[in-house]
């Protein structure tokens, strides 16, 4: 595993943390930013992840849905916590 694909894996979740404090400082602009480069993240990996039954495995799990419904909620209203 390369050093870059490793970082990543560290990057989206604490880019949604961030995403999550600065909700509760309500930086609602910056807490969007940051769940959207979060979601980059995830995606850049779910795409690079190999066999598609990898890539679902990855998708699925409950931190990576929670920041995904988080995107899709955000749309509306500002994000709730993972």
């Amino acid at each position: 595993m390369s050093g870059d694909s490793c970082e990543r894996r560290y990057a989206w979740r604490i880019l949604a943390s961030l995403s999550e404090i600065e909700t509760e400082r309500g930086d609602a602009t910056s807490a969007q930013l940051l769940l959207g480069r979060a979601r980059e993240v995830i995606e850049h990996i779910a795409s690079h992840a190999g066999p598609a039954e990898l890539r679902e495995s990855f998708l699925e799990t409950p931190a990576v849905r929670a920041v995904l419904a988080q995107g899709r909620g955000s749309l509306a209203g500002s994000p709730g916590s993972p």
